[in-house]
């Protein structure tokens, strides 16, 4: 019997925890950055008082019926500064020429948060130093799409673009590239 008591004690455990709604609730992947700026709207709109103030006059009424939203700046998470603070030390190890390891931090930093547009572009910088182009081009592309609407960060990446493309013989679509820079 006393042998017994533990093994029917450990089912006992297995079963309830199988049996738990929080056994089967799958890990939650990270939602673009547009949707979830929309969701923390969605969170602002239903704590937002829509009581309006009667006693302003119609415009500050009409601003105070209007929900703010919540501005929660992208780096403001864990994961989104560690991972800036990884593609920070990548940069540095590929100017000292210790690219392997800066990819590595790359890789990591992208884990940790895979709408890094800056990760993606150190990472294309260090397969251009290591003299994989094709390579290169592939995650400037991932930055570009990143950088969307982002002309501070879009600029650069477009030129660097071009430059590997140039690289690569393709010399026509640099061209068209270094324009669309130049427009931004």
């Amino acid at each position: 019997m006393k042998r017994l008591f533990p093994c029917i004690m450990m089912l006992i455990c297995v079963f309830v925890i199988s049996c738990s709604p929080a056994y089967y609730t799958l890990p939650s992947y990270p939602q673009p950055p547009e949707i979830q700026k929309s969701q923390q709207g969605d969170r602002a709109l239903s704590r937002k008082s829509k009581i309006p103030n009667l006693n302003a006059s119609k415009p500050e009424r009409a601003q105070t019926e209007r929900p703010q939203q919540e501005l929660i700046p992208e780096s403001s998470s864990p994961q989104n500064v560690a991972s800036a603070e990884l593609v920070n030390q990548a940069r540095e190890l590929a100017l000292a020429g210790r690219t392997e390891e800066a990819l590595r931090r790359l890789e990591r930093a992208v884990e940790l948060n895979a709408y890094n547009g800056d990760a993606f572009y150190e990472m294309a910088r260090c397969w251009e130093i290591r003299g994989d182009h094709e390579r290169a081009l592939t995650f400037i592309n991932r930055a570009i799409a990143i950088f969307r609407g982002k002309p501070s960060k879009l600029r650069p990446a477009y030129l660097f673009k071009a430059a590997i493309l140039e690289k690569l013989g393709r010399i026509s679509e640099a061209a068209e590239i270094r324009e669309m820079a130049r427009k931004l």
